[in-house]
């Protein structure tokens, strides 16, 4: 019988009367939870390219402190998620990773963490066809043509 995640009224997921539970103190994962001030700055260097400090506070709209913005910046420079260069007294930064390669990259991450806390990697992946269905039932043909793709991919490697 395959077990089902209940979420339980304290919180926190359940599979077969036991909690689930990820490391989220694992440095890959814990990466991709951003603050909004965070989301907020990526979005926009990514629909800029990039940008200054004082250009994001410019055009921005921000409305915090320079030196948090900075620290800001500084703690997704560190995650790796921006990289800046030094230009005329100030740093310019850029995205590492497009929108795109950034959710990629996150989705990447989420599911390796949920593999590795469950024993057993089938009932993981069953828990993830759970959540596809309970999100939209047709995601499942989507689900397989990704697979059938990438099995052709691999076979012709």
């Amino acid at each position: 019988m395959r077990k089902t995640l209940e979420p339980r009224r304290g919180g926190g997921l359940w599979a077969a009367g036991k909690p689930v539970t990820m490391d989220l103190h694992h440095d890959h994962l814990r990466a991709f939870f951003l603050g909004t001030l965070e989301k907020r700055a990526l979005r926009l260097l990514w629909s800029r390219g990039s940008a200054t400090l004082p250009e994001l506070i410019e055009t921005g709209g921000f409305v915090c402190h320079i030196n948090t913005l900075r620290t800001t910046l500084e703690r997704l420079c560190r995650k790796q998620f921006l990289v800046r260069f030094p230009e005329k007294g100030v740093f310019r930064y850029f995205p590492r990773y497009d929108e795109a390669q950034f959710q990629r990259k996150g989705m990447m991450v989420i599911v390796q963490a949920l593999l590795r806390a469950e024993d057993d990697p089938a009932t993981c992946l069953s828990y993830l066809v759970d959540a596809i269905i309970a999100h939209n039932g047709n995601s499942l043909e989507e689900l397989r043509g990704a697979i059938e793709r990438k099995r052709l991919e691999l076979v012709s490697k």
